[in-house]
């Protein structure tokens, strides 16, 4: 992620906070610039600062619930949260990225159940990429293995009474709420698919 060019400096900012974090050098080396502005449209700021508070914390005066507070938060950042940032922008991953991301934050109930249960909460209102339609761009995927896609595509070509006309326009994200995502540990991409995901190569041509 350092090779890429990033289309805002604080991004590359992130990803340089988080290899500090984990003990390496970027290769810009380790330095830290002057904070810039938080506001809510931004999550990115609240990582920044949480990482650099972190970094700096014996020379803050901080309560322990506050340094636990942010090393939880932290380890969340760096061990989560910044590989599926950084792969967000590919559209072709974004059917795989999306499952596996809500899959990994509720396995993260392992390691803090409150942090689990909110961004489970929180993403899981954000899935555009499992709709049925374009979760026919998994099979673009190359890190999508060739017995998922043929799932996929039988799915597709399968004839499915239950479909009706009407959904077969327009594209719908998955709903779901937060306790069904166990459940989806006995799921793969084709359970998100159905006869109308053929077209997805309508929308994109």
């Amino acid at each position: 992620m350092f090779q890429e060019d990033h289309c805002r400096d604080d991004y590359k900012e992130f990803a340089e906070l988080c290899c500090i974090y984990l003990g390496g050098i970027p290769p810009r080396g380790i330095r830290f610039y002057k904070p810039g502005p938080i506001h809510d449209a931004r999550f990115m700021s609240r990582a920044i600062y949480s990482l650099k508070m972190y970094l700096f914390r014996d020379q803050l005066k901080l309560s322990k619930k506050e340094v636990k507070g942010l090393r939880d938060f932290c380890l969340f950042l760096v061990s989560k949260y910044v590989t599926y940032w950084f792969t967000s922008t590919d559209a072709i991953s974004a059917p795989r990225n999306d499952f596996q991301w809500l899959l990994d934050l509720k396995r993260y109930s392992e390691v803090n159940m409150v942090i689990s249960d909110v961004a489970v909460k929180k993403f899981a209102g954000h899935l555009w990429y499992l709709s049925p339609e374009l979760v026919g761009l998994a099979l673009l995927d190359t890190k999508v293995p060739c017995a998922g896609k043929r799932k996929i595509v039988t799915k597709i070509l399968s004839s499915d009474s239950s479909v009706r006309k009407s959904e077969s326009s327009g594209v719908r994200k998955v709903g779901i709420s937060p306790r069904s995502v166990s459940g989806w540990f006995e799921k793969d991409l084709s359970d998100f698919d159905s006869p109308v995901t053929q077209s997805f190569s309508k929308i994109w041509s």
